[in-house]
């Protein structure tokens, strides 16, 4: 029998076995073996617009998941901006769902006709507390967004308050003008970059035996 069939079997061999050790090495760190995550069922998420010097001109917005309940704004103020979930709610908690489960609160920002800035900053923070606060692990993350702009991913191990938000950054806007397109999204950690970049490895591996065979 011609030894060569017996190099190609055992190159094919070393293919399977490599490819094996790969894909087990996927599952490790991705998906295949993702460890069970904690249910967090109530975090709130808190905001406030004020004018451009930081003077507050309008009450808390709070979104978030735990004892549902909301809270309608009574009177809007005409010197101020509102950060509410139209049509007019500043507090919007809702039951928890599974992590995998994506919910979203739709939010914009009016100025009254009395507001004479040209900006206005918007605050945002995760307080302390047991019906507050965002677990540490939980499965999901708590993002602020603008349209498709990730403006900020609250940060589960910093906690904040109304006088040191974790989070502050300041928009244009005329009296009487609403903006919209604002979004707090509960949805599912993405993927870790490290299964792809050894499924990478992986054709690379391929490849490489392919061309020596």
């Amino acid at each position: 029998m011609s030894p060569e069939p017996q190099l190609t079997r055992g190159r094919g061999t070393k293919m399977k076995r490599t490819v094996v050790l790969v894909l087990f090495a996927v599952c490790v760190g991705g998906p295949c073996a993702r460890p069970a995550q904690a249910l967090d069922t109530q975090w709130i998420a808190f905001f406030r617009a004020t004018n451009p010097s930081g003077a507050s001109w309008s009450p808390y917005s709070s979104y978030g998941t735990g004892a549902a309940s909301v809270a309608r704004l009574s009177t809007w103020p005409a010197d101020g901006v509102v950060l509410y979930m139209p049509p007019d709610y500043t507090k919007y908690i809702t039951p928890a769902q599974p992590a995998e489960v994506v919910m979203t609160w739709s939010l914009a920002a009016t100025a009254g006709s009395q507001y004479t800035s040209g900006s206005f900053r918007l605050h945002a923070w995760n307080p302390t507390g047991a019906t507050t606060d965002i677990d540490a692990n939980p499965g999901f993350r708590v993002v602020l967004y603008r349209g498709t702009n990730v403006e900020y991913i609250f940060d589960p191990l910093v906690n904040g308050t109304s006088a040191q938000p974790q989070w502050t950054k300041e928009y244009d806007i005329s009296a009487g003008q609403t903006i919209a397109g604002f979004r707090l999204v509960r949805e599912p950690v993405p993927e870790p970059a490290t299964a792809t970049a050894v499924l990478g490895g992986l054709a690379g591996v391929v490849f490489l035996r392919r061309r020596r065979a």
